[in-house]
């Protein structure tokens, strides 16, 4: 009995030990899992990205995101924006600022790599291992104004938490930038990760962007060209339903053919309307070839800045001048002195300039207008003629229709 009663003892001991270790071991695992659940499980928060390609307004200037990336490796992303300017500025200036959502209250250093008439390069620089999402400000401020910088006091957690995806709704009004302003997000989500991207001259972004130009074109190209067949074929269609409408016509009874000829009509207006896109449509498409020939000559002229001056500047000057002094000189000197030195230089250049050009063509139109004038007069003449001859027949038909009248009444007279 009392082994036994020594035995349960332990066991109760062991027992809760185990109670102890267990409810340890759980604890443990909900605390790494609470702690962890970002890294674990997916993430439900407002995705906060601006959409590529979509136009925004910062003042009179209208702006869109052509691309947004992030090397990972280096910790920064390189955004770039395309804008076009609408207001009556003479010259617009835009002013950027950036903010992590994990700490809004540091500013991300932030700097423009590139700036043409239509687009800007924007780099932001440390960016947080767990950044969460980025918003950029972006500000208009005039050309004079070039080194404000920017408030971005309102870019707050809140904001960060908000339902707005695609542009800020705040209403900018501060003391530091005069105009409006508006901000572009970027959630680690939608980033696109490019870690091949790094710190280039503007020679090389300019290309870059001219080479992704002439892309976008030939896409135009290649949906002009889809409508142009499209159009075609709609063209065959329609002559081949006036081919079957017009070789049915002739069975069909006047209210059917009216209703045929209806359709026949509106069949014609397809094809006429048709005809005229598709003249358009290659019109654009001419545009459009020649749009992509003068980008990949300001590509050549980047790429080779130094055959720019051989190929235009020394062209012209060539050939004018060389070639000229070289054939008058030498072919008057032996010709004219070798026939008749002292009349032809005198005679044949102060008759023919003369004469010709201005007595010739004057001798032609003068004929050519008498001749007109004449052949008018003719008609005139036929005209009148016929005109005589067709009244002197009706007046001979009046008359015979007078005695046709005369000679029935006397008939019917002498019958009775």
């Amino acid at each position: 009995m009392i082994e036994k009663l020594a035995y349960s003892k332990t066991n109760v001991k062991h027992n809760k030990s185990f109670f102890y270790y267990a409810s340890f071991t759980i604890i443990a695992v909900i605390y790494f899992i609470l702690f962890n659940s970002n890294s674990i499980l997916p993430d439900n928060s407002t995705v906060m990205s601006s959409a590529l390609g979509k136009e925004v307004t910062v003042g009179s200037t209208k702006l869109a995101i052509n691309r947004w990336e992030y090397n990972e490796n280096k910790k920064f992303m390189e955004v770039e924006l395309a804008y076009k300017d609408s207001g009556d500025y003479v010259a617009t200036k835009l002013n950027f600022s950036a903010k992590a959502k994990i700490n809004v209250k540091e500013k991300l250093d932030v700097k423009t790599m590139l700036n043409t008439d239509n687009i800007y390069i924007v780099r932001i620089n440390n960016i947080p291992k767990n950044y969460e999402a980025i918003a950029l400000k972006v500000s208009q401020s005039s050309g004079e104004n070039s080194n404000i910088k920017v408030d971005t006091s309102d870019i707050t957690t809140d904001v960060f938490s908000s339902d707005t995806t695609d542009e800020s709704k705040i209403d900018d009004v501060d003391d530091v930038i005069k105009g409006d302003s508006t901000t572009l997000y970027c959630d680690y989500r939608k980033v696109k990760i490019n870690n091949n991207i790094k710190a280039e001259t503007q020679k090389y972004y300019i290309i870059n962007i001219t080479k992704s130009e002439i892309s976008n074109i030939k896409k135009d190209i290649t949906t002009v060209d889809k409508s142009i067949k499209r159009n075609e074929s709609l063209i065959n269609i329609a002559n081949n339903k006036i081919n079957n409408l017009n070789s049915q016509i002739k069975y069909e009874i006047k209210e059917e053919q009216n209703n045929t000829n209806q359709k026949i009509t509106s069949y014609k207006a397809k094809i006429t309307d048709s005809e005229q896109q598709n003249v358009n449509l290659k019109k654009t498409k001419t545009s459009l070839i020649d749009k992509i020939t003068k980008l990949k000559e300001k590509i050549n002229d980047l790429e080779n800045p130094n055959a720019k001056p051989s190929i235009k500047p020394n062209a012209k000057p060539s050939i004018k001048p060389n070639v000229k002094p070289s054939i008058k000189p030498n072919v008057k000197p032996k010709v004219k002195p070798s026939v008749k030195p002292s009349v032809k230089p005198k005679v044949k250049p102060s008759v023919k300039p003369s004469v010709k050009p201005n007595v010739i063509p004057n001798i032609k139109t003068d004929n050519v207008l008498f001749k007109l004038q004449n052949e008018q007069q003719d008609l005139q003449k036929q005209l009148d003629l016929t005109q005589l001859k067709h009244d002197e027949e009706m007046k001979k038909y009046e008359d015979n229709y007078k005695l046709f009248i005369v000679n029935l009444k006397e008939s019917k007279e002498l019958k009775h």
